[in-house]
């Protein structure tokens, strides 16, 4: 009678795992001296980025794949503020443009250009920084006379929503 092995193998070199040689990461097995950063080589020892399947350690991972902070150029790990398509934050850092205080959770901010800030600061910046008195209008702030502030529209957002207003916390 013939018995089926299931041969274990490694998901770096391909070869048979035995007993003791193996961890698992990634959903996969892998002898101990094969789980290693794909970039610089280096064996993984305890904490690791894994994308698609393939591990790195974290300096090469953020490299690659990672988002910096709008605000401090950092790379971002763990909670993150996108407002817009392009803006991204670490919870601290960010901050209304004009009073200096954080978002929280869930607040709805306004974004022209890299600016952003609370609807209770007021109207937004303008191209030179200064502010003009504006009303609010559907979402977006006029100065009466050209029909945008500044010349320019910004965008009425909140740090929960995560469709059309392209603002969100993630983790």
């Amino acid at each position: 009678m013939w018995q089926h092995f299931l041969l274990l193998q490694c998901a770096g070199c391909q070869e048979e795992l035995k007993e003791g040689q193996a961890l698992i990461a990634l959903e996969r097995q892998w002898h101990i001296w094969c789980f290693k950063c794909r970039t610089c080589d280096s064996v993984l020892h305890g904490e690791y980025m894994g994308k698609d399947g393939i591990p790195y350690c974290e300096k090469d991972y953020q490299k690659q794949f990672g988002v910096k902070c709008a605000y401090c150029s950092r790379y971002i790990s763990g909670k993150v503020l996108q407002a817009g398509d392009n803006h991204h934050f670490h919870p601290t850092c960010a901050r209304c443009t004009k009073c200096g205080d954080p978002f929280g959770d869930g607040e709805e901010m306004y974004l022209q250009g890299t600016a952003i800030w609370h609807p209770r600061c007021g109207p937004g910046p303008t191209e030179n920084g200064t502010v003009l008195n504006g009303s609010l209008e559907n979402g977006h702030c006029t100065d009466g006379e050209s029909g945008k502030e500044g010349g320019r529209d910004f965008d009425r957002m909140s740090s929960s929503a995560v469709s059309e207003m392209q603002a969100s916390w993630r983790y």
